[in-house]
């Protein structure tokens, strides 16, 4: 009789242990889920606040092929033609310092955007920067509007090169991290900052920026094509000419250009 009640009691004991161990652990999940909730709802209202701020900083906003356009002051179209109204336009491309390939994101937007604004005769200087992860300017180089020239300056002498006088076209590095493609006009401070996803949106940005204050853009962008192509048929020309001479130049021996020169 005794055996059995201390068995009883044994095992009443350990019961009522297992429920409080049950409980401790139902109550640890409880609270992991509740601070997964309340975390959760942080990053909600967190990231509804960043969407916010980003669109309350500016007045209108245009959206076209996944690239949204914001602009302060004036609607979108009219803040572009405003904010490239210079004859002088910097186009300012950022490479980062432990990625040098990022540079390469950069290449075709930025022939595309300098192009373009030669053949309706702006002047264009070209700035390719370095920047750390922060986006902190380490460097440049730039061209000073004069394609055959390049220098790399410090910091400091390349944002002497950007001011209030002449027009800027900022690409940022792509970033697959971003909620969306974007570009933010600035009219007033002739500032146009084009941040995107991805090489292609930095690439239509580009296009869309320029189709937007260019309205004979397609006819441009053909006649610039067909003097490619003009070109090239010149060249392939004057090579099969090279190929098919046989006679010497009378001033050389050997009929080389290089040698005579020399």
């Amino acid at each position: 009789m005794v055996r059995a009640l201390s068995t009883a009691q044994t095992q009443s004991v350990r019961e009522i242990k297992k429920k409080a161990d049950i409980k401790k652990v139902n109550k640890k999940l409880t609270n992991v889920v509740v601070i997964f909730l309340i975390v959760l709802i942080i990053g909600f209202i967190a990231y509804k606040a960043y969407i916010f701020y980003q669109e309350s900083k500016f007045d209108f906003k245009e959206t076209e092929k996944g690239i949204t356009f914001y602009s302060k002051d004036m609607p979108v179209k009219t803040a572009i033609s405003s904010a490239i109204d210079k004859n002088i336009i910097i186009i300012s491309a950022d490479t980062l310092l432990d990625h040098p390939e990022t540079g390469s994101a950069i290449v075709e937007p930025t022939v595309l955007l300098t192009t373009v604004f030669k053949f309706i005769d702006k002047n264009v200087i070209n700035i390719n920067n370095v920047v750390d992860g922060n986006g902190n300017l380490l460097g440049c180089s730039t061209n000073y509007g004069d394609i055959r020239t390049e220098k790399t300056i410090g910091p400091l002498e390349c944002l002497a090169l950007i001011d209030n006088t002449k027009s800027i076209v900022i690409l940022r590095v792509p970033d697959s991290s971003l909620t969306e493609s974007r570009v933010n006009v600035y009219p007033l401070e002739k500032k146009i900052e084009i941040i995107t996803r991805t090489d292609n949106d930095l690439l239509v940005a580009s296009y869309l920026l320029l189709k937007s204050s260019n309205a004979d853009l397609e006819e441009i962008l053909e006649r610039v094509e067909n003097i490619k192509k003009k070109l090239a048929n010149v060249l392939d020309s004057n090579s099969l000419k090279d190929t098919n001479s046989t006679t010497p130049d009378s001033n050389t021996p050997d009929g080389n250009l290089e040698d005579f020169n020399n």
